[in-house]
């Protein structure tokens, strides 16, 4: 799911089709504007996001680097991240931009969920 977040509500959109896809703008009916304004051509790479749906078969992370690819946005894409929830792992590219054009660096998130996960001292 994504949670799309204001200042007055959470409002929580569902996966469609097992895939969850978000840009730069509100997409639920509770919180979408308007009349949105056109910034970074949010729809339009939402929209080429939203093809990863209609892929034959399950999408690797690797596939799902490469759509995050081609909706980059140059110098203003500081971090990409794949959310694997079954295996519980984040893959994570930043540094060099576009960050999607950076190798993913694989983040085990399963010991913040069964409590192994220790404190920073």
């Amino acid at each position: 799911a994504v949670f799309e977040v204001t200042p007055k509500q959470v409002v929580l959109r569902p996966s469609v089709r097992g895939v969850c896809t978000c840009t730069n703008h509100f997409c639920s009916e509770e919180v979408k504007p308007e009349k949105a304004a056109a910034l970074f051509h949010s729809d339009e790479r939402l929209d080429i996001l939203d093809k990863a749906r209609g892929a034959k078969g399950k999408l690797g992370v690797e596939d799902v680097h490469k759509y995050l690819h081609a909706v980059n946005q140059g110098e203003l894409t500081l971090q990409t991240m794949i959310f694997d929830p079954v295996n519980l792992r984040l893959h994570l590219a930043f540094g060099k931009m576009p960050s999607s054009g950076g190798e993913l660096r694989t983040i085990d998130l399963a010991p913040l969920f069964t409590g192994e996960a220790r404190a920073a001292d």
